[in-house]
């Protein structure tokens, strides 16, 4: 159960006037502030100083989520800055080879079914769309190649060795970009699972925090102020205020510590 729960209603307005513990979809360093600070408080009381450690588990796992985390996103950005590169050396290779074709006299029959929707329609696109346009321009260069238009040609060994040319030329294209993408989609993955894992333990976190104060509520005889004054917020990069309460705050005498903790 969690330790809310547990409160009569005068201890759960104390508590939520009280606890600073982080929730579940704080920023990484809003949260793990807030768990340094709770960390450190139980170590520097004897009489808590055993269950810290509970507190330094959240962290670490956060911690390492949040590393890995970095890391993904950063071999993400590596892996699409690799597949953008060799995309761009994909449209060099496909312009060039339109003005290999135009230097062949009477070609329009080849224009017309290898660049018929423009040269923008080939290189405009980026990744998966990218790779498969320049597929179907390898495809259309090699039926073309089988055609008796080409075998017919004025300047066939001229055309067809062209043809042949560029062929070669996409087909390297190709398997350059197949990897980076292939590449950049798998890192993509790796930055969902990390980007998951993250959530989850920030989240999960927050439950395994409230057992803590459940344990702690029980080492200090059920004073649901003093264990909530082990999670007052440490001062934030922001410049947040510990919370000061008066005396209009306290709990109804004979109320305090009448919940079962944990």
């Amino acid at each position: 159960m969690h330790p809310l729960l547990s409160l009569s209603p005068a201890e759960r307005l104390l508590a939520s006037r009280l606890m600073a513990l982080p929730k579940g979809n704080e920023k990484y360093e809003t949260y793990t502030d807030q768990l340094v600070y709770f960390s450190a408080r139980l170590a520097a009381d004897p009489k808590t100083a055993g269950i810290a450690e509970s507190v330094e588990t959240v962290l670490k796992g956060v911690d390492e989520a949040q590393a890995l985390l970095t890391d993904a996103r950063r071999d993400e950005v590596r892996a699409r800055a690799l597949r953008d590169h060799k995309d761009e050396i994909g449209d060099r290779k496909v312009r060039r080879y339109r003005r290999q074709v135009d230097v062949v006299e009477d070609v329009t029959f080849v224009v017309d079914r290898l660049f018929s929707r423009g040269l923008n329609y080939l290189t405009a696109p980026r990744g998966r769309a990218q790779l498969d346009r320049l597929s179907t321009l390898h495809s259309a260069t090699d039926d073309l190649l089988a055609s008796e238009q080409v075998s017919a040609h004025p300047e066939a060994d001229e055309l067809r060795a062209t043809l042949e040319q560029g062929k070669a030329t996409l087909a390297g294209a190709i398997d350059e970009l197949e990897k980076a993408v292939t590449g950049w989609e798998a890192q993509t993955v790796e930055l969902a699972r990390a980007r998951d894992l993250f959530r989850f333990r920030r989240s999960n976190g927050v439950s395994q925090l409230g057992a803590v104060l459940g344990e702690l509520r029980a080492l200090l005889d059920g004073d649901v102020r003093a264990a909530y004054s082990y999670t007052a917020p440490a001062r934030s990069r922001g410049g947040a205020e510990v919370i000061e309460v008066t005396e209009a705050d306290e709990v109804p005498e004979g109320e305090a510590g009448d919940g079962e903790s944990g």
